[in-house]
């Protein structure tokens, strides 16, 4: 998306950063996180021509202590597929450590800044609510975990403002929510474009 009309600096213009920050809520690390290797470091999560909703994601990681953009923020994102599908799940087969499909790593630069090309992942049932027998589902979701030297781990997910699923799954918070804007690029490709920021709080001495 960003190489097809947008730049880091270009989303960044006309978008005041506020005066204060609250440390990012913590969310669950979820079942799909990659535990056996190292996604690649890149700007791009899913393949190139992937299926579904193209969306761009970006964001200014601070400090809590300094209310100061952070450079070299570490960020681990991951997300499942159009069809709600993870990966590592895919089809039942065995893992392949060296396939990183929908993972990817970020680094802020030197002003704190990040940015991902992304698609808009689907919803996906996790289990039958026994006493209603009605599906259960997740609502639309990315996954996060940030690093810091001299800051704690933070897990998080980013949630999809006005989703209806939103309202019945258990794991959503508001405060993690991103206000897409649809957007064309030069090319007059429409996409979603979505501001997120990431507050590391200081580790304990």
């Amino acid at each position: 998306i960003a190489s097809k009309g947008s730049d880091l600096r270009s989303l960044l213009d006309g978008h005041a950063i506020d005066a204060r920050k609250e440390k990012t809520a913590e969310n669950i690390l979820g079942p799909f996180y990659r535990r056996t290797g190292q996604a690649p470091f890149r700007g791009k999560s899913t393949p190139v021509g992937a299926k579904g909703v193209p969306a761009l994601i970006w964001g200014v990681a601070y400090g809590y202590d300094t209310q100061a953009p952070l450079p070299g923020v570490e960020m681990q994102e991951w997300h499942a597929d159009y069809r709600g599908h993870y990966s590592d799940e895919e089809d039942n087969t065995p893992l392949n450590k060296d396939s990183f499909i929908n993972r990817v790593r970020l680094i802020t630069d030197e002003n704190g800044y990040y940015v991902m090309e992304t698609i808009v992942p689907a919803p996906y049932q996790i289990g039958v609510d026994p006493k209603t027998g009605k599906a259960i589902y997740r609502t639309i979701h990315w996954h996060l975990a940030a690093f810091k030297a001299g800051y704690k781990l933070l897990v998080t997910q980013k949630y999809k403002k006005g989703e209806e699923l939103n309202k019945s799954d258990k794991w959503y918070l508001q405060l993690l929510e991103i206000d897409f804007q649809e957007v064309t690029n030069n090319d007059g490709v429409p996409y979603l474009e979505g501001r997120f920021d990431v507050v590391l709080d200081r580790a304990l001495r």
